[in-house]
């Protein structure tokens, strides 16, 4: 099932959220400096497609946000193992998930 959300922001021009895919970050067809980054909203996995090394951790809540019809108060939750923080809005997450290097696919990403 595909949940598809369009929106444009002033630094990146498009954004979508998909349901399931199998891998944490993927170069997108389409264009290579542009990943998908996986996120689990209510126990759910969708991809957020389009995120570029500028995305802040902001552009990708109100893009699941708006994809999924709600409003409200949202914050990106970072789990790798036993560490858990939430994620600062200005944060730009490809450069955050870059740290853990291959590790990354351990990450989970949940909005909370």
């Amino acid at each position: 099932m595909t949940f598809p959300c369009r929106t444009t922001f002033s630094k990146l021009p498009l954004i979508e959220v998909r349901g399931f895919y199998t891998s944490q970050l993927k170069e997108s067809s389409d264009h290579q400096d542009r990943m998908e980054v996986k996120v689990f909203v209510e126990g759910v996995q969708r991809i957020v497609c389009g995120v570029t090394e500028k995305t802040t951790c902001q552009e990708v809540v109100i893009a699941l946000a708006q994809a999924l019809g709600r409003t409200g108060r949202y914050t990106l939750r970072e789990k790798f193992k036993e560490f858990e923080r939430n994620v600062s809005p200005d944060e730009l997450l490809l450069e955050s998930l870059e740290k853990y290097g291959e590790q990354v696919r351990e990450v989970q990403l949940t909005l909370k």
